[in-house]
């Protein structure tokens, strides 16, 4: 469990879920964990969920469900770097 995310429980905005999730606003927070978010990114990154794929209708898209300590920030980057990727292999 995130230690950060767990000092935040009984802040106002923040609540747990019955199956011990913890929540912002009811958005599922997303411990700081690089390989579960990188997951989350390319997951939607591919799938209809995000269907134009820039980083700000993934990050609209993703914040409906999801929070995560600079999460735009992270979606941009990823979002930056995965077009460098296509263009570099001439993929679309």
């Amino acid at each position: 469990m995130d230690a950060n995310l767990q000092r935040r429980i009984g802040h106002p905005e923040y609540s747990m879920a019955s199956n011990g999730e913890i929540l912002f606003e009811g958005r599922i927070c997303v411990p700081d964990d690089s390989e579960l978010k990188r997951l989350i990114l390319e997951e939607a990154h591919k799938s209809s969920f995000s269907i134009y794929p820039g980083a700000t209708k993934m990050y609209q898209d993703l914040k409906k469900d999801y929070w995560w300590l600079d999460m735009k920030m992270e979606i941009a980057e990823f979002v930056a770097s995965s077009e460098m990727y296509s263009m570099s292999t001439g993929q679309d």
